[in-house]
């Protein structure tokens, strides 16, 4: 691995957990300029919507929407004053779901925004415990959130399934008491989520819910190193993030039992990432190098197309996802 890579690793990577922690700091530099309308970072109200987005970004300081293609490095169409978001998601429709924190920093808060707007609220969820993810393949029928809560003196991770008006109460997994990383849903209700054993130093493991149901089992088959994002491909694929080696693992099943499709070599380190409506592009967050990478996606692996990175803090990127619809 390159010397580059590795010096970029130790300044810029932010992990999830550090984020929930209130990863603070002075942010390195940023790899390209920013946008006049950005120099001030904290921002109290979203900026003008200048066009749709259909890209969406994260740092520790907000969420900014970009232009789908975004091949010249365009600057944010949009800005929404979001602190400390991470795993956001969109559903088949483009409307997104943001985790971040409350605008007085006490708690944790699910924001639930319109496709093809920067910020016009459908709803803001309050969730007990840390929300470190969300999935969605239609917020007006369920919405899945990851959170994490106390197990004596750790952390153990377990889902949440809400409406926009309602969250219903935490559905917990033996099999993941170290903390969880990413949720995924179906079309069907199953639902996943992406977890350690016990710890921080605990094994990877991958539960998987019926319906959203039950005790949580732990998928056989699962070879990722690392926990970290999940999605679900238009062929009910599971797509998982791997941050050990930089790589998206893809699978089949995982209804408990999980049959590789495909092991891609991605960019850098992607925690978070998501496809497209047609489900034909991957974007994902490249904490190594602060940029969103863009990838042409099948199921038996992907192709890199592009980067940008106009407008991202140096430091603390936190995803990149795709809020395209399927119109």
């Amino acid at each position: 691995m390159k010397t580059l890579e590795l010096s970029r690793r130790a300044l810029n990577v932010c992990s999830v957990a550090a984020v929930l922690a209130g990863c603070s700091g002075n942010p390195a530099y940023p790899n390209a300029p920013l946008s006049a309308d950005l120099t001030g970072r904290r921002l109290d109200a979203p900026l003008p919507l200048k066009a749709a987005p259909t890209f969406l970004a994260a740092d520790v300081f907000g969420v900014y929407g970009y232009p789908d293609p975004n091949k010249v490095n365009q600057p944010p169409t949009c800005t929404l004053p979001l602190y400390g978001a991470v795993g956001a998601a969109s559903d088949s429709q483009g409307n997104y779901i943001v985790p971040a924190y409350a605008k007085t920093r006490s708690h944790r808060v699910v924001y639930v925004y319109e496709a093809g707007t920067c910020g016009t609220l459908l709803a803001s969820l309050e969730i007990k415990g840390l929300a470190f993810a969300a999935a969605s393949s239609d917020v007006h029928t369920r919405i899945v959130v990851g959170v994490e809560r106390k197990l004596g003196r750790q952390s153990a991770g377990a889902i949440v399934v809400c409406s926009l008006t309602h969250c219903g109460a935490p559905i917990t997994s033996s099999n993941v008491t170290g903390g969880g990383e990413g949720v995924a849903v179906a079309k069907n209700g199953d639902c996943w989520m992406s977890g350690l054993t016990h710890g921080r130093n605990g094994s990877p493991v991958l539960a998987y819910w019926p319906s959203c149901t039950g005790a949580g089992e732990a998928a056989t088959g699962f070879q990722n190193t690392s926990s970290a994002g999940l999605f679900v491909d238009t062929r009910g694929n599971l797509g998982a993030f791997d941050t050990n080696n930089d790589s998206l693992y893809v699978y089949s099943g995982c209804n408990p039992a999980c049959r590789l499709v495909s092991k891609t070599r991605l960019e850098g380190q992607s925690f978070f990432g998501n496809l497209n409506a047609k489900g034909d592009e991957l974007v994902a967050g490249d904490s190594s190098f602060v940029q969103c990478d863009v990838y042409s996606y099948r199921p038996t692996g992907s192709r890199f197309r592009y980067s940008f990175n106009n407008g991202l803090e140096g430091r603390y990127l936190t995803f990149c996802i795709s809020a395209a619809s399927g119109d």
